[in-house]
């Protein structure tokens, strides 16, 4: 699977500008160049408010199977009270 080069964010930068816009097409199809470049901040994906708007859609749940975390948003909770 190709990388992004050291510091390229572009892809993820674009989906969130998408899915701001709620382009959610555009958004899907830049998101899922970020998750195949492995971009780092891929995982923001996630839990960001950002792309609350996209998690009812099934391609949602298909990015987050590829980076192989649960669909379900939110950080994971720790031992602390």
């Amino acid at each position: 699977m190709a990388r992004s080069p050291a510091g390229n964010t572009f892809a993820c930068s674009n989906g969130r500008v998408h899915a701001y816009r709620r382009e959610q097409d555009q958004a899907f199809q830049w998101l899922e160049k970020c998750v195949a470049l492995r971009e780092y901040n891929a995982v923001t994906i996630r839990d960001s408010p950002m792309f609350a708007a996209l998690r009812t859609d099934p391609r949602y749940a298909s990015l987050m199977r590829a980076m192989k975390l649960p669909a379900d948003a939110g950080p994971a909770t720790g031992g602390n009270p």
